[in-house]
């Protein structure tokens, strides 16, 4: 039986993730943050999220080919599908390992298994928040009525394919990742204790 207790340095270590996962997450919201605020927060979202800080994809697709809406809807959507398709990959990994090379040995492969899908869904978490609420984030130009996507102020949010991105995509991501993922782990930290 494994103890649910963690020791001082697993929280802490814990407590610091959360909080650069968090600093990482402030330099979305739309306020004129000081440079030395932004620089803090890069830094805390290149640690957390290092993908995102050294490739951008924008650069790497022809301009003329695409607008900057498509490739903020294709990267939308690798996000939504990415988190099953990395468990999968993990799980996938660990029996690999176990199986084929016989100079690991895996014991407790199924606890292994779980804390390597825990731990990927948690540093995963703050991007996947991010790249959902983007996907709501508009802003009207002009004080006129009508409101543009951040990503792209070509796109008229609320309409035809932001509307359809924003439902089919946007919503299932908000509902399973963004309060889902939170939901589910406290529902297991509570089951776990009440097996004490």
């Amino acid at each position: 039986r494994h103890s649910i207790f963690l020791s001082p340095f697993s929280i802490v270590k814990s407590i610091g993730l959360s909080f650069i996962q968090l600093i990482s997450l402030l330099v979305t919201f739309p306020i004129a943050w000081p440079s030395i605020f932004v620089a803090i927060f890069q830094v805390g979202g290149a640690i957390t999220v290092l993908g995102q800080h050294f490739v951008n994809l924008k650069c790497m697709i022809p301009s003329e080919s695409y607008t900057d809406a498509d490739v903020f809807y294709g990267i939308a959507l690798a996000w939504g599908v990415a988190p099953p398709l990395l468990l999968l990959a993990c799980v996938t990994t660990w029996h690999v390992v176990d199986k084929c090379m016989p100079c690991f040995e895996v014991s407790d492969l199924t606890m292994k298994m779980k804390t390597s899908c825990v731990a990927l869904l948690y540093l995963l978490w703050p991007s996947l928040s991010s790249q959902t609420f983007s996907l709501f984030a508009c802003r009207s130009v002009c004080d006129d009525n009508v409101s543009y996507l951040r990503a792209d102020l070509d796109e008229v949010c609320w309409h035809d394919r932001h509307l359809y991105y924003a439902l089919t995509l946007g919503l299932p991501m908000l509902i399973g990742y963004v309060v889902g993922l939170p939901l589910l782990a406290f529902w297991r930290v509570r089951a776990m204790h009440q097996k004490r």
